[in-house]
């Protein structure tokens, strides 16, 4: 298989160099200087990945950038952009122009490679909408989905998310947003946000480096932020990258911005709810193992204590017999042997309240185990 075509384009001679030489052995590299080199070389052969350096004269990182996306061919290529800042402001060009990912010089071999290869590899040509869940009721989804696009009310999109709230975890609430945000004709990033832990979809099945930096840098900075045609919704637990919004049409911009608000509110309590659930099936776990493990003890307890017993009764029998023969022996008075005798009588009946005392303790653990089993739902009651 012959290696993947990259065109870098960097208006320095030894930039070009060190990066050839760091990408020769994987992958075949052009190195332009600028613009018409580029767009004359795509003339030949369209590159499975730009490397764009960001500081050039004439026609910058940027701009050379807006130049590719503006051919069909060029629409899906993806493009790195290489740069000696790393500040907010040049992540946010980078992403608005089109970026896969970001590099910061001075370029470190391996971690160059690692990025390019992701890039590539995850690049899609076709968004592939994800198919929905066959738990899922299909016809009723398209009914509801057909209610919405009738009627264009925020009212009944919401009522329709509050239906979600059937979803039985993270992976069914982000399908779900992915097929309605598909609906809509809006290719997406989702990332659902918990304590423990965060989860992430995509229609491309990926999320690109430099749409995750966008995600994590500005989730808590604005409700809802622009980057030429994608828009960014962030609230606390949930937020929508939308990769392909309608600019040129003012009005039905507007009016996705409000549906994807609505969106992203109306899964926040079902975002929490699923949290807390899964919280409480962990409690649950860890309850029902103490209960076993509990069980188990006392199982092992009573087993000890029906040994004990049985060993005293033995002792207090072979006691007995022993006495007999040391009374003869002594020869004690009868007196002296009632004493003795009633001494070891009363010791017997001391233990033996021990022994019930023991068997009521265990009866009593047993109940509060069982009454613990019930609760959790382990036995029927």
């Amino acid at each position: 298989m012959s290696n993947k075509y990259i065109i870098f384009v960097d208006d320095s001679v030894s930039m070009q160099r060190i990066v050839e030489s760091v990408l020769v052995n994987d992958y075949e590299v052009l190195c332009a200087s600028g613009a018409k080199e580029v767009l004359s070389a795509m003339d030949q052969r369209v590159p499975d990945l730009f490397l764009l350096d960001i500081e050039m004269p004439e026609v910058d990182g940027y701009e050379l950038a807006g130049m590719i996306r503006e051919r069909d061919d060029g629409k899906q290529v993806p493009i790195v952009f290489l740069s000696s800042m790393n500040t907010e402001k040049v992540i946010v060009k980078s992403y608005e122009a089109g970026g896969t990912d970001f590099i910061t010089k001075p370029i470190v071999g391996d971690e160059l490679k690692a990025k390019l290869s992701i890039a590539i590899a995850t690049s899609c040509k076709n968004i592939k909408v994800r198919l929905r869940d066959p738990n899922v009721d299909n016809t009723a989804t398209s009914v509801a989905l057909d209610a919405m696009r009738n009627a264009a009310d925020l009212g009944q999109l919401l009522e329709f998310i509050q239906g979600t709230y059937t979803c039985k975890n993270f992976d069914a609430l982000g399908h779900r947003l992915l097929d309605i945000l598909a609906a809509y004709g809006l290719a997406a990033v989702v990332e659902i946000r918990t304590p423990k832990k965060k989860y992430q979809y995509s229609h491309n099945d990926t999320i690109q480096p430099l749409e995750q930096n966008i995600i994590d840098r500005f989730r808590e900075e604005k409700r809802i932020m622009d980057f030429n045609n994608r828009t960014l919704i962030n609230y606390s637990d949930v937020s929508l990258l939308i990769k392909n919004m309608p600019i040129d049409d003012d009005n039905r911009y507007g009016q996705l911005k409000d549906v994807l608000a609505t969106l992203a509110q109306a899964s926040e309590p079902m975002i929490l709810s699923l949290f807390l659930k899964k919280q409480m099936n962990s409690q649950r776990l860890k309850l029902l193992t103490m209960a076993e493990m509990t069980q188990v003890s006392l199982d092992r307890l009573v087993g000890l204590h029906k040994q004990n017993k049985f060993e005293y009764v033995k002792f207090q029998e072979s006691s007995a017999e022993d006495a007999k023969d040391l009374f003869h022996f002594l020869e004690l008075s009868e007196h002296q042997e009632n004493s003795i005798t009633d001494l070891f009588l009363k010791n017997h009946k001391e233990c033996e309240v021990r022994h019930e005392k023991n068997d009521e303790v265990d009866e009593e653990l047993t109940l509060i185990i069982r009454a613990l089993k019930e609760t959790l739902g382990l036995i029927s009651i």
